[in-house]
């Protein structure tokens, strides 16, 4: 049991919703704005272009003569291209690329976006614009009606562009020049300056080597050539969204494998926890490495950032939990007391207890402002092998290795319930969306939904013909879907248990299934090391992609899920864009 709480923690509770952030309302007072004759307006303008239907070129059928050499063009019904002259507008190269580098019907682009895409170069526009694209081949975004634009509001996308800008001025290429026949992968140049040579990217399921999805069909954009590549790729856009994550100096192997990897809450932040008893920091939107942190004695297993993502824990297996200066990267406190390495900690939504759960069979709480322990228990036999805050902050659950899981209040420190059921070892745990019921996976083939109040079973899922890696309640908390060892995903009414549908991954699904906090989407590893995303309301998969040499063993989704990091056991950590719900390519998978 725990022993009593103290007042310092307990009196530090909210009711559900207070100081909660109001949403901004915004208000249309019909007011006109009066211009004063000295202002100067400047007005952005789009323009929009069809994609010409009718060929460029027409051959006379009676004999073999160029006709226009004896026939006015005004005697066509077609604009021939290009028009000899026209006013200089800038944002007609933008559309010829849009037209040019996806299947786009129509074509819509704006000063604005030239802007954007020189936002980080030297020079506010280049003078050879067609070029300039050339060079940087920012992504094409297509949506289900046709329409082509550029996808420009995303900092990782800028970078890249200042950096392949960056490279061409230091090795100028003529895009009239011949290019080399071979078709480099995605993303090379990121890998070879992270001295790895290995293909990344979003890929075409159709063009994957071994895939056995042969009744995929992918709508949506092709992504312009790479600067060193000659023929067209067709890949999926987004592709030129994922990248290695920037790593110490030295030989990476050293660093060993990836055991904990998470998203700060805001989703600026990415930490890593190695083998080699480091964790790393970086920025989510740059990639570039922040901190290095140093300070345990062995492997970090978890880690968790504060609710605020200023501060962040680790726990390793030298027995310790350390917290850590986000912005500093300075260490804040170490907590001592486990008698064994720590395989999971835990931030209390409000911030203010650190759950750390251990193979000593106990799970400790910690004042996360001082570092006090507040609170031990005492009722596992086995090693710990997960812990969870409720989302209202007044329960955790600790789920062990004999099968049991245990609730314990928060404030006065009493186990609540024991959920006794499983025959094998818990892997997973999960609150519903109103914290009134928890769903459980094990390796004993089930997973199981039981009541918070009352510590009741509600009911036994068996869909699985294995073990049941991870288990989560859908954001409305009417279904819940599990992932399991035969490598489906099952989707369950959560009230009736009846068995709503199944995705069934195949290889794609082979290791590091991980489900998004609201078990929209799910990604997992594949037998070819690629990483596969599913969407569970229209039960398709959306994306996949290539870069990692070895297996995956860790996955996390951004909050907002815009973004995916992975990590490998070939010891690099990789950053991934996900597509938006307006752009989301239709992508069938076997169900």
């Amino acid at each position: 049991m725990f022993p009593q709480a103290s007042p310092s923690i307990g009196s530090g509770r909210k009711r559900k919703g207070k100081n909660r952030e109001q949403p901004r309302e915004s208000t249309d007072t019909g007011s006109r704005i009066e211009s004063r004759p000295t202002q100067c307006i400047f007005l952005h303008y789009l323009k929009l272009r069809k994609r010409l239907l009718l060929p460029d070129k027409i051959e006379a059928a009676a004999e073999p003569k160029d006709p226009s050499s004896s026939h006015d063009e005004d005697d066509y019904d077609f604009e021939e291209a290009p028009v000899a002259r026209k006013p200089y507008d800038p944002v007609d190269y933008v559309l010829d690329y849009i037209l040019k580098y996806s299947e786009a019907t129509e074509a819509i682009a704006s000063d604005t976006d030239i802007l954007e895409l020189c936002k980080d170069t030297e020079y506010p526009i280049p003078d050879d614009i067609p070029a300039f694209l050339e060079t940087i081949h920012p992504e094409i975004e297509v949506n289900s009606d046709g329409l082509g634009m550029l996808m420009m509001n995303d900092a990782i996308t800028r970078e890249v562009i200042a950096e392949s800008v960056a490279l061409a001025q230091q090795n100028p290429v003529d895009p009239e020049a011949s290019q080399p026949e071979d078709e480099s992968p995605d993303h090379e140049m990121a890998q070879s300056e992270a001295g790895n040579g290995s293909p990344a990217g979003a890929v075409d399921e159709n063009d994957a080597p071994g895939s056995d999805h042969d009744d995929v069909d992918m709508e949506g954009s092709r992504r312009a050539p790479d600067a060193d590549q000659g023929e067209e790729k067709k890949t999926t856009d987004y592709a030129h969204s994922d990248s290695l994550l920037q790593m110490p100096e030295g030989n990476l192997e050293r660093k060993g494998g990836v055991f904990a990897l998470a998203y700060s809450p805001a989703g600026n932040k990415i930490a890593a926890g190695f083998e080699d008893n480091t964790a790393i920091i970086w920025s989510g939107d740059t990639r570039q490495l922040l901190h290095t942190l140093n300070g345990h004695h062995n492997a970090i297993c978890s880690l968790a950032f504060s609710p605020d993502g200023t501060r962040l824990v680790t726990g390793s297996r030298d027995e310790l939990v350390i917290i850590w200066d986000v912005l500093t990267g300075n260490k804040l406190k170490v907590l001592r007391g486990h008698e064994g390495f720590v395989n999971c900690v835990a931030y209390s939504p409000n911030g203010r207890l650190i759950a750390s759960a251990s193979v000593d069979s106990t799970v400790k709480l910690w004042d996360a402002e001082t570092g006090v322990e507040h609170a031990t228990t005492d009722g596992h036999e086995a090693m710990v092998m997960s812990v969870a805050f409720s989302s209202d902050n007044q329960r955790i659950v600790s789920a062990s290795a004999e099968g049991v899981a245990f609730l314990w209040d928060t404030i006065d420190g009493q186990r609540t319930s024991t959920l006794y059921g499983h025959e094998g070892v818990i892997y997973s745990t999960a609150f519903s969306p109103h914290n009134d019921r928890l769903i459980t996976s094990s390796d004993d083939g089930s997973a199981k939904v039981w009541s918070t109040i009352s510590g009741d079973e509600y009911m036994t899922l068996r869909e699985h013909q294995g073990s049941v890696w991870a288990a989560v309640f859908s954001a409305d908390g009417r279904h819940v879907l599990s992932v399991g060892s035969e490598r489906t995903v099952k989707i369950c009414d959560s009230y009736s248990a009846d068995l709503i549908d199944t995705i069934d991954g195949g290889d794609d699904l082979a290791n590091a299934a991980t489900f998004s906090a609201d078990g929209k989407y799910i990604a997992a590893g594949g037998e070819d090391h690629t990483i596969s995303v599913w969407n569970t309301d229209t039960r398709r998969r959306i994306r996949q992609f290539r870069g990692h040499q070895d297996n995956i063993n860790r996955i996390a989704f951004s909050p907002d899920n815009r973004r995916l990091v992975s990590a490998s056991d070939d010891g690099t950590v990789r950053l991934w864009k996900l597509p938006t719900e307006s752009a989301q390519p239709a992508v069938a998978a076997t169900i």
